[in-house]
């Protein structure tokens, strides 16, 4: 016990006084599996050196609750020495009930008077106590009547000392705690970067999870809409398993699994029907709401990633849905990867499921 308060005491100066490398690389624990990703940044652009994943067994987190602390510091291990990462700085994504993010306009001031108004015009939207809540901001943009537009977050203090835990047990130091939302929304900006320039329309990011889809308008450089829908792949491969008699893993190879035509089987596509239309319904609910409540009639694009882009016919129906044009969020049209290295399978594990991991390994000690 005296070693492991040793050793949280020296992670705790160097991190006050930022010493030591200022190399990084992201980690993304989701709720089915944890994802780690290590980029090159070389005159603005980003190169994937270091990639690897590991899967938890059913159970291990649900709804952002880490339900075996143990079994995922160990995979967590297996993953960082199996990528041969060559640094143990971590920024970590969060996301559910335990963080907020949200555009604000408040006033100039001082640091601390323009932490205490991000402070204030969040607690509003907090579903845990005030007191127990992390606050940060970026600024956005400036205007001269002294007023500032800044992308507030707020996080619970308990999410922070688990995520600093579960790193520090896994040998590693928690440089950034970052929001899952924020880190998609960051590569998003970064991959159509040209596109967006000087363009006023709204965008909606759609990243498809095992349990949780994190729903994402983003207008200006901005999120401006956030919000995390409790369904994702998994409710379709539970289906079929409860349809079908089979395992879990049975059930998700059938899910992805084509005959020699490139086609599943009619009764999995039936399944994956059925679920698919509940998924649909909470998708235009959440966009009613936000149309009604914003006016916003710019919003024309829907980009899409996540492990669940990858369901046969998902994308289309999306598109249906919305009255949307979607397509999947490719990041290697921006960002560049040896696929001799890594080869065509991992490339294409990387595209659908790594975005995230990607939004967190863009950024620095020193932000």
């Amino acid at each position: 016990m005296a070693a492991q308060s040793i050793n949280d005491l020296i992670d705790d100066l160097k991190d006050r006084f930022n010493l030591g490398s200022s190399e990084l690389f992201g980690l993304d624990i989701g709720n089915s599996s944890v994802k780690l990703i290590k980029l090159e940044q070389s005159k603005g652009e980003y190169r994937v050196v270091s990639y690897a994943a590991a899967e938890f067994p059913e159970g291990t987190i649900s709804e952002g609750n880490i339900n075996e602390e143990t079994v995922v510091v160990d995979a967590i291990k297996d993953i960082v020495k199996s990528s041969k990462v060559s640094c143990n700085n971590v920024c970590a994504g969060v996301a559910g009930n335990g963080a907020i993010a949200k555009k604000l306009q408040i006033n100039d001031g001082a640091q601390d008077e323009i932490e205490d108004q991000v402070a204030w015009e969040l607690e509003s939207f907090l579903t845990f106590d005030t007191e127990k809540a992390v606050f940060s901001y970026d600024l956005l943009a400036k205007d001269e009547s002294g007023g500032l537009e800044v992308m507030g977050a707020a996080v619970s203090r308990d999410t922070v000392d688990k995520y600093k835990h579960i790193v520090r047990s896994a040998g590693l130091s928690l440089k950034v705690l970052d929001l899952d939302s924020i880190a998609l929304a960051n590569i998003f900006f970064h991959i159509y970067e040209d596109a967006l320039t000087d363009s006023d329309d709204s965008w909606l990011l759609l990243d498809i999870g095992s349990s949780i889809t994190n729903f994402i308008i983003v207008r200006s450089g901005a999120i401006v809409f956030s919000k995390d829908i409790n369904v994702g792949s998994m409710a379709m491969t539970e289906e079929i398993q409860r349809q079908m008699g089979l395992n879990f893993a049975e059930a998700e190879d059938l899910k992805v699994t084509y005959d020699s035509k490139g086609n599943l089987p009619e009764e999995i596509l039936d399944i994956i029907s059925g679920v698919a239309e509940v998924f649909f319904k909470e998708l235009k609910s959440t966009l009613e709401f936000y149309n009604s409540s914003s006016s916003d009639d710019s919003l024309t694009n829907c980009y899409v990633t996540g492990g669940g882009a990858q369901t046969p016919g998902l994308v289309d129906g999306i598109s249906e849905a919305l009255g949307l044009k979607a397509e999947v969020l490719n990041p290697f049209n921006r960002i560049k990867i040896d696929e001799k290295k890594f080869g065509e399978r991992v490339v294409n594990e990387i595209a659908y499921t790594c975005i995230v991991a990607m939004g967190l390994a863009m950024r620095r000690v020193d932000e």
